[in-house]
């Protein structure tokens, strides 16, 4: 990576340097996004918001994607965002779920953010309580 790396150049006519310094700031790939924080919202949805990772002036986050996978054998599925919070909608509660997260720019894609996740089922009414 080569984040918020400083160039200096300098004109140079072989006898003396001819100019003040200028300062290049190289943006690289970028880190990993970070504060995930993954709300369950009922048994097939989840929420899921982020902080996105730092990245120098003129050089903006494109788009983040979210690449879902159930197991090995299942397609991966992509979700592609422009903001740090969507809903998902996964298929089946009491799975493990892998979400990698990442942020992408003109460089190409960042960091990966890995998180498990798992479905619990949600009780559709809250329990009753017995007459005392």
């Amino acid at each position: 990576k080569n984040n918020d790396l400083t160039i200096t150049c300098y004109v140079y006519d072989f006898i003396t340097i001819s100019s003040n310094p200028a300062r290049l700031l190289v943006q690289g790939l970028l880190d990993e996004v970070n504060d995930v924080n993954i709300t369950q919202l009922n048994t097939t949805s989840i929420e899921i918001s982020f902080t996105p990772p730092n990245t120098l002036i003129g050089t903006p986050i494109t788009n983040y994607s979210i690449d879902v996978l159930a197991d090995e054998e299942d397609p991966v599925i992509t979700y592609w965002i422009l903001h740090e919070n969507i809903i998902i909608h996964l298929n089946d509660s009491c799975v493990n779920y892998t979400l990698e997260i990442a942020a992408w720019n003109e460089v190409g894609r960042g960091d990966t953010e890995m998180i498990s996740v798992i479905l619990h089922q949600v009780p559709l009414e809250p329990p009753t309580t017995p007459n005392s």
